[in-house]
């Protein structure tokens, strides 16, 4: 079964745990498919048998941080994601788009001081602080 609005998805399945028992597998899904949350229902009593979030999976590291010349993210998903810097005043200052999870930000034009990432992921954010030396 699957339900489609204009910003999500759900789609449910039954399947079997490793232990042989009955489950159904409820995924949700991003507009662009990406699933966002899985959780496994018991068939008997549907209470909530475990849950995994996107925000547990993707994976966001900055190297080198602190930096100087420039700097590579990398990021666990493999899809459409755009990098945000910014200063501490709120001001952008590098914007990238990718579709591989690796961006490469020069950083050589920056001033000293503490910035924020922003890797966005269709509609969820995740914010990394960078140091400028």
């Amino acid at each position: 079964m699957a339900i489609r609005s204009n910003t999500c998805a759900i789609q449910a399945f039954p399947t079997q745990t490793a232990g042989g028992n009955s489950v159904i597998e409820v995924d949700f899904l991003t507009e662009k498919d990406v699933v966002l949350d899985t959780i496994y229902m018991d068939t008997l009593d549907n209470s909530v048998l475990s849950s995994k979030h996107l925000m547990n999976q993707l994976e966001f590291t900055i190297f080198p941080n602190p930096a100087n010349e420039k700097i590579t993210v990398q990021s666990s998903f493999e899809g459409i994601s755009n990098l945000t810097l910014y200063d501490m005043m709120g001001r952008v200052k590098a914007m990238e788009v990718s579709h591989q999870g690796f961006f490469e930000i020069v950083t050589r034009q920056l001033s000293p001081s503490v910035y924020l990432l922003k890797l966005s992921v269709d509609s969820n954010e995740f914010t990394q602080r960078l140091l400028i030396e």
